[in-house]
């Protein structure tokens, strides 16, 4: 009953990174992973692939793991999660879940991000509104869900969504 096809905007802000930085992955963007055609062990971001039915979910990997591999200059990482709806909308109430797993690897099986053999550390659930309807070409025209910020030196995370 929240609509028809919801759209992901998902990426990192505020790295000083040029070729990460503002790099969205999801429906009608050129990226379906960063950096692209790398499989889910070697992504920093990677979209799971358009769900348009009423009842599916759309998924994204952030693998801090592999961005701390290559980057290890980085602390703090941020990814801005938005969204919109394409088709239609109806009452616009999502859930938003993030799971965090240690050990194991990702792999990429149809349109579904899997962790195999891990460990989940962590499964956090929120309850989001989406608002709009019709593709946007713009992370400036959806709707803004939140933020992970995310401390490599500390090893930990923080969620913030915004209502």
């Amino acid at each position: 009953g929240a609509g028809l096809d919801l759209d992901t905007f998902t990426g990192l802000v505020s790295t000083g990174i040029e070729t990460l930085d503002n790099k969205w992955v999801g429906y009608g963007h050129s990226l379906t992973e960063i950096p692209m055609n790398a499989n889910a062990q070697n992504s920093y971001i990677m979209w799971g692939g358009d769900i348009t039915d009423l009842t599916g979910k759309e998924t994204c990997l952030v693998n801090f793991k592999k961005l701390k591999e290559d980057y290890s200059v980085l602390d703090n990482i941020t990814v801005r999660m938005a969204g919109v709806w394409y088709s239609s909308k109806a009452s616009g109430n999502i859930d938003v879940e993030i799971t965090t797993y240690q050990g194991g690897s990702m792999t990429k099986s149809g349109k579904e991000i899997l962790n195999n053999n891990g460990t989940i550390v962590q499964q956090l659930n929120f309850s989001k509104n989406i608002a709009l309807q019709g593709w946007k070409p713009s992370i400036d025209q959806v709707n803004h869900i939140g933020y992970i910020n995310y401390s490599q030196n500390l090893s930990a995370g923080e969620v913030v969504i915004t209502y």
